[in-house]
């Protein structure tokens, strides 16, 4: 293979591969397990989860097992609806979902005619025994009206609203962190033990001390912290 097409293969394998990395950073996955009244699972049940600003839909079918799953969903508010004959339509709406965060919905069918449809809005949260990680989101009307420490809304300020998060301090001189960067420590791990990625990307300098760029909280958007 010539040096030029060695090249062009490699840098298409790094940029695939950090397409990869940015959707599972980023981006949700939704799946659930459909029975019936009696417990047994629902085989080749269609499944359609929408996006409900959008109407952006996807759709599958459950396995043998009775199981679906929807990866890299880009966080938003979804409806899942179910369809299998010999049951009346079910549709769960209000699915609220965070970023690399995975959220379960089992589905119970009732028997009847598929043309009339079930529908159940705001459920009650469900315990998450998929995963072990947690995650706090901070919504618009908290960024409007919390004051933060710093005086360039810093975002890190946010993390003292999280559980588990001691208060946060700006540390070193400012030649040494001249993007004012603040540090802490979680559930009373060390501040060397952080990660500070935003939106998939690496944002800590080599030193594991502070980290490199820091955005202006802004109300118009949520924050996010796992």
């Amino acid at each position: 293979m010539p040096r030029s097409q060695r090249f062009l293969a490699v840098a298409l394998a790094v940029l695939a591969s950090a397409g990869l990395a940015y959707s599972q950073a980023v981006n949700a996955t939704l799946l659930g397990t459909v029975t019936d009244a009696s417990g047994a699972v629902v085989p080749n049940a269609k499944v359609t989860i929408t996006e409900t600003q959008t109407a952006v839909a996807h759709a599958m079918q459950t396995n043998e097992s009775g199981n679906w799953i929807v990866p890299n969903l880009p966080p938003g508010v979804y409806a899942a609806s179910v369809e299998a004959t010999g049951f009346k339509k079910e549709t769960r709406r209000d699915i609220t979902l965070v970023v690399d965060t995975t959220t379960r919905v089992d589905i119970q069918m009732t028997p009847g005619n598929i043309t009339e449809t079930i529908e159940v809005s705001s459920a009650p949260p469900i315990l998450q025994a998929d995963t072990a990680t947690t995650s706090t989101q901070i919504s618009n009307t908290v960024l409007a009206n919390v004051p933060l420490v710093s005086a360039n809304r810093n975002f890190q300020s946010l993390l003292n609203l999280a559980p588990g998060v001691a208060p946060v301090t700006e540390q070193h001189s400012q030649f040494f962190n001249a993007a004012s960067s603040l540090q802490t420590e979680v559930n009373g791990q060390a501040r060397m033990g952080n990660n500070t990625m935003i939106e998939g990307t690496d944002d800590n300098e080599r030193t594991g001390l502070l980290q490199i760029y820091i955005p202006r909280s802004k109300p118009s958007r949520p924050w996010t912290f796992r």
